[in-house]
């Protein structure tokens, strides 16, 4: 059986999948630390257990990072018992597709 190029290419492209989790307690400097230490040690896959979140009367609001894209698994919060109580995001990099 022979390979073409392009998925040998693929096959030497592979890397782990890095994922870092934590629960940063709905603190906002813990949820920022969080997010940069991942960040720095360049993790793929961030999970946050009880994210910061806040709502004003129009936006529902939390916490980004120009590294990361991010998942919540609701898309409005009116309240603490809408809000989301975990956050994933994904690092923007071509090679990771993330819907």
């Amino acid at each position: 059986m022979t390979s073409n190029r392009y998925s040998q290419t693929r096959k030497n492209d592979r890397k782990p999948l890095r994922i870092f989790q934590a629960n940063v307690g709905k603190i906002p400097p813990a949820h920022d630390c969080a997010l940069a230490l991942a960040d720095s040690e360049r993790y793929d896959i961030v999970l946050l257990q009880e994210p910061w979140t806040a709502r004003t009367d129009t936006r529902s609001l939390t916490k980004t990072h120009p590294a990361y894209d991010a998942f919540t698994p609701v898309e409005v919060w009116n309240s603490n018992d809408t809000r989301p109580r975990v956050m994933t995001y994904v690092r923007r990099d071509p090679r990771l597709l993330a819907d």
